[in-house]
């Protein structure tokens, strides 16, 4: 079943998950898998960068380095490299490679402290509502996602999740930062109608609201932020509790397109 906000402008740029959204819809596994676990936003991203800083970088921050072991591998035996990508211009369309390791063994290894990110794909935060408070506004970063390829074309991306009875209930987004910022706060979306397509195509309209709760902080250098998420019923109104946090989330795994 898919999942859309009808009126997308209701979340707008200064909302996490709609950043989120843009994140995980690359690729056909984060698409498949963010439907199950945040659909409402596919409409809404843009990603969670703007523009600009006078210098590379590649120092290290809160994560280093990833050991990659892939859920049920065999699925994805013609896959030899996987690729780091970051988006050019919020575009998922105009899309860079940063780096290149290869697949083997069923997973991957990818040094991130080795990895540098031009000063023309960092990006700004977004400004947020005053009930959303933002250490160093001036703190510029870089979010990524990982494709695995053939010799010559695309297969599937991988995405880092939790997974509870065939669900998504957590995804880890890596995250550059050129400096150190912390995240706090709330906001909340409301008179949203999502609009979901059953197994027929055929539309079904709700009513609902998105409330988005933030505690992380991203150190200069790469980083993880956690985020979970719950839905639950109300009068008929769909409410959906969105949490960003540096907080780990345990069994995280990878899993590739073709299990979702």
């Amino acid at each position: 079943m898919q999942n859309q906000i009808q009126n997308a402008s209701e979340v707008n740029n200064s909302s996490s998950a709609g950043k989120l959204a843009s994140v995980v819809r690359e690729n056909k596994n984060d698409r498949r898998a963010f439907l199950k676990f945040c659909a409402a936003f596919i409409t809404a991203g843009i990603i969670l960068f703007i523009a600009g800083c006078d210098k590379d970088n590649k120092d290290g921050g809160g994560v280093n380095t990833i050991t990659a072991k892939v859920e049920n591998a065999s699925n994805y035996s013609t896959v030899t490299k996987v690729k780091l990508m970051a988006w050019v211009n919020d575009d998922p369309e105009d899309k860079v490679e940063l780096a290149v390791v290869d697949f083997k063994d069923g997973g991957f290894t990818l040094d991130l402290s080795k990895v540098t990110v031009p000063a023309k794909y960092l990006e700004s935060l977004f400004d947020y509502p005053a009930t959303v408070n933002i250490s160093n506004r001036n703190a510029k970063t870089c979010t990524v996602t990982f494709e695995g390829w053939s010799a010559t074309s695309y297969v599937t991306g991988f995405s880092h999740m939790k997974v509870d009875n065939n669900s998504v209930s957590g995804i880890a987004m890596y995250i550059y930062s050129d400096s150190d910022v912390g995240v706090s706060g709330y906001q909340k979306f409301e008179d949203l109608y999502f609009i979901d397509l059953d197994d027929d195509g055929n539309e079904i309209e709700t009513e609902g609201e998105i409330n988005e709760s933030y505690s992380y902080v991203l150190k200069k250098g790469w980083n993880i932020v956690y985020v979970t998420g719950t839905k639950e019923t109300k009068n008929s109104k769909l409410i959906e509790n969105w949490t960003f946090s540096s907080s780990t989330i345990s069994g995280l795994k990878w899993y590739g397109e073709r299990d979702w």
